[in-house]
């Protein structure tokens, strides 16, 4: 469900779905796990887990930023992406974080959230290697654009 981007709502068709599938089976007998069930999972459960590996890798490699700032019914938010090489050598690219932010907010105060994101996480700024964002002047602004000041 969380691989492929489905709803949580996809959950509670599968409890009854798998006891008709596997009639044999004692666990899908009892299998009863539903939409809040798997938002507590994903949440408390697997997201500390892959967050913690994701801070892992970038605490250990170069990484990439791309960060995009929006406004939605006077609501902002900045969200924080990364793309770094695994051990691998697969590109790997995950969401950080999206910190809420105040409207109006100015390249310089972008581009302090992203380090401030990156320092809350014992993350180096300095093995940043580069940084992308949209066209809009906050953030590749000749004078005070966010790029500017990372």
């Amino acid at each position: 469900m969380i691989h492929h981007n489905a709803g949580s709502g996809i959950i509670d068709c599968q409890a009854g779905m798998f006891q008709n599938i596997f009639e044999d089976s004692a666990v899908a007998k009892v299998y009863d796990i539903r939409r809040t069930k798997i938002r507590y999972f994903a949440t408390h459960g697997l997201y500390p887990y892959f967050h913690k590996k994701l801070v892992q890798n970038l605490q250990a490699r170069h990484f990439s930023v791309n960060f995009d700032e929006s406004t939605v019914n006077g609501d902002s938010q900045l969200d924080i992406n990364v793309s770094y090489l695994t051990e691998q050598l697969v590109v790997e690219k995950r969401c950080l974080t999206t910190v809420a932010l105040q409207e109006g907010t100015t390249g310089r105060e972008l581009a302090l959230e992203v380090v401030q994101a990156l320092q809350d996480r014992d993350i180096d700024p300095l093995m940043m290697i580069s940084v992308s964002t949209d066209g809009c002047s906050a953030m590749i602004g000749y004078l005070e654009g966010a790029q500017k000041h990372l």
